[in-house]
């Protein structure tokens, strides 16, 4: 039969565990960070506007990025804009949405 202080030992191990697990796993991306992003260089991003900072950094070597051009609306900023070529607007929501960030 075990001890009182190796089941003791045993219940801060599995709390440790669950807490592990919990982190890995579930919760929102405010918690976890969105992985995987387009030129996000292997980095995880818990917030919209921590990811397009990092764009707009990265803006000076050729990667694309969104200018706020409104209160919430934003506008992809390409290298090039061919003659009659619109460059994409969109919402902040919608933005969140196609990235995989949840409010």
């Amino acid at each position: 039969m075990p001890t009182k202080s190796t089941m003791q030992r045993l219940r801060i191990i599995a709390a440790g565990c669950l807490a592990l697990l919990a982190s890995v796993g579930g919760g929102t991306a405010a918690e976890r960070g969105v992985a995987g992003l387009p030129y996000a260089e292997g980095k995880t991003f818990t917030t919209l506007d921590a990811y397009l900072a990092h764009l707009k950094a990265l803006a000076p070597i050729g990667v694309p990025h969104y200018e706020e051009v409104a209160p919430g609306t934003y506008e992809r900023q390409l290298q090039r804009v061919l003659p009659g070529q619109k460059r994409p607007r969109l919402t902040r929501a919608e933005l969140e949405r196609e990235l995989g960030f949840s409010r």
